[in-house]
């Protein structure tokens, strides 16, 4: 198996956004057998934004049908602009239109449903190495810098 925590040992920490609360419920047994930390789930875009700037998750597992008048790409690009965190699609639609959309988000990757284990260890495995090679996250704009980088 595939080593997929980041630079550090801690487990890569995952947001899920989920409208179905049973896929929701089994994506996140299945990250958990995976090694992976489950740190919040949500339903909805303004919801998934909120708890990406509360959370600050390494990767956000983003379905792109959810509740209320956004849908996950939106959500995504959202996170992406006021925290540089990067998702990975789920969905069972995989149409070019869609396909297309999302990809100027600049995910890890795009999943379809049903989850299939080997396919999300994929997946994360992609964000892992990323993170790995990329330098830490830039802060967003609109929250101050910690002291020691002010001074």
């Amino acid at each position: 198996m595939t080593d997929l925590t980041p630079a550090s040992d801690a487990p890569l920490r995952i947001l899920i956004i989920e409208d179905e609360s049973l896929a929701a419920m089994a994506l996140e047994e299945i990250l958990g057998m995976l090694g992976f930390a489950v740190v919040g789930i949500e339903d909805n875009a303004d919801a998934a934004v909120e708890a990406a700037e509360r959370l600050r998750p390494d990767v956000v597992m983003m379905d792109i049908r959810l509740l209320g008048p956004r849908d996950g790409i939106e959500a995504a690009a959202a996170i992406r602009e006021r925290t540089g965190i990067r998702c990975i699609f789920t969905s069972a639609f995989g149409d070019p239109e869609t396909r297309h959309r999302a990809a100027e988000c600049d995910p890890f990757g795009f999943v379809r449903k049903p989850y299939f284990p080997a396919e999300l260890q994929r997946a994360l495995g992609h964000a892992v190495e990323t993170l790995r090679e990329a330098p830490a996250q830039a802060p967003s704009p609109t929250l101050p810098r910690p002291r020691r980088e002010r001074e």
